[in-house]
C-alpha cells in the first residue's frame, strides 16, 4: 500500500507528516492514522458537495473523539 511506504519513507528520513484534505470523510481519520499525522487539514466541502456550518461542526464533533 502507497500510505504504508509514504510512511516507512517518511520514519526513515525523521519527517513528521501532516495531512490534508478536501471534505469531511471518515476515511481521511483512517489515513490520519496509518500516517501518524499530527495535524489534519481540511477544507470542509467538495467539488460536488458543499458543507453547511452546522453539517461541518457535526462531523467535526464526531470524529474528534477518534483522533
Amino acid at each position: 500500500m502507497e500510505q504504508r511506504a509514504l510512511k516507512q519513507q517518511a520514519d526513515a528520513l525523521g519527517i513528521t507528516l501532516e495531512l490534508g484534505t478536501r471534505g469531511l470523510d471518515t476515511a481521511h481519520l483512517q489515513m490520519a492514522s496509518l500516517l501518524e499525522a499530527k495535524v489534519i487539514r481540511s477544507i470542509c466541502f467538495t467539488a460536488t458537495h458543499r458543507l453547511q456550518h452546522a453539517e461541518a461542526q457535526h462531523l467535526i464533533a464526531r470524529m474528534l473523539p477518534r483522533l
